[in-house]
């Protein structure tokens, strides 16, 4: 969350993306946020500002779904109803050959 230091963060190594910035977020929220609070044995109710998808006076959801009101009356697609989202997995290692290292100078280099 907000008040922990980088150094204690959980990485997920996952890219999330969609051209609905509300599915998106209720989306990740409940496949990637959630499940690693409970991995990493932050049991519910959490502490404020609560960012329980599934609870519509939680903090999350009524910053979301006044966002999703403003783009409806915007005209534009957007939703929070799981029903309506499709997820897609696709899994490959962030470069081709496993590289994670973040050591640029390991890299291939063409000479000219």
């Amino acid at each position: 969350g907000p008040s922990t230091p980088y150094g204690v963060a959980t990485r997920r190594d996952e890219l999330v993306a969609s051209v609905d910035p509300v599915a998106v977020d209720i989306w990740a929220v409940r496949n990637i946020l959630v499940p690693t609070f409970l991995a990493n044995g932050y049991e519910p109710p959490w502490p404020y500002p609560s960012a329980d998808p599934d609870d519509p006076a939680s903090a999350f959801r009524v910053y979301l779904d006044n966002s999703m009101a403003r783009l409806l009356a915007a005209g534009y697609e957007v939703t929070n109803d799981p029903a309506f989202i499709d997820a897609y997995s696709l899994e490959f290692p962030l470069f081709a050959d496993g590289f994670e290292s973040g050591d640029t100078g390991a890299w291939s280099r063409t000479v000219p």
